[in-house]
């Protein structure tokens, strides 16, 4: 698998695609930049504004998180971006983004450190793409094998008065039985089309991010 991984790396250094795959926990996919020919016909190219997004967390586990930024990069480094943010039960907080940022993942094991991070857990996962004179943002949500399944992780695109909270909704939970259509449960599916991947093209978008949204 990490001759696989190298291959990807290689990948994105050439096209400069949105999300890099982590290899500490097998998640060896890419955010594919197939999703702009489904989009590219009605969309127009949005102008930049400010460099950063803001993602919306709120914890609704039964007992305090730590959350934080991290950044995969092409190598293979996990650098945190962020320090990191205690959310008690039941609070919620904001975490800044930069908008041309790839490979970005949003973890609740913040305080664990970088090193860390490379164990299996619940994710939510964040880049930029550009396609085809259209630009806006990449995510998914990460929970591949040894996560811990009952943390589940929803993902909700805010309006930005470009349309994008007409983008999808991706929410993964044990109750839902971790469709394929929703998150990253294995790296196979990558064979599958990556239907877990999905992007906003509806330029800088902010997103509301709700850890054990089953516990609502």
């Amino acid at each position: 698998m990490f001759s696989k991984a190298i291959a990807l790396a290689a990948v994105l250094a050439t096209v400069g695609v949105n999300a890099i795959p982590s290899a500490g926990h097998n998640h060896q996919h890419l955010h594919r930049r197939h999703h702009g020919l489904q989009h590219a016909a009605r969309d127009t190219t949005l102008e930049a504004r400010d460099d950063t997004y803001t993602l919306h967390v709120h914890n609704q586990c039964s007992d305090t998180k730590y959350f934080g930024l991290f950044e995969i990069t092409s190598d293979f480094q996990m650098n945190s971006k962020c320090e990191p943010t205690e959310i008690a039960s039941g609070g919620d907080a904001q975490i800044s983004a930069n908008y041309k940022d790839i490979g970005l993942r949003l973890s609740a094991t913040a305080d664990q450190g970088a090193a860390a991070q490379w164990a299996p857990q619940s994710l939510a996962e964040f880049g930029y793409s550009g396609w085809s004179g259209v630009e806006g943002i990449a995510y998914d949500v990460s929970m591949m094998t040894g996560s811990d399944k009952k943390i589940g992780v929803k993902i909700e695109p805010l309006d930005n008065g470009n349309g994008s909270s007409d983008c999808e909704v991706k929410v993964c939970t044990e109750q839902d039985g971790f469709p394929l259509s929703q998150c990253w449960t294995n790296p196979d599916q990558v064979s599958d089309g990556s239907p877990a991947d999905t992007v906003c093209y509806k330029g800088k978008t902010d997103f509301k991010v709700t850890f054990c949204p089953s516990d609502n």
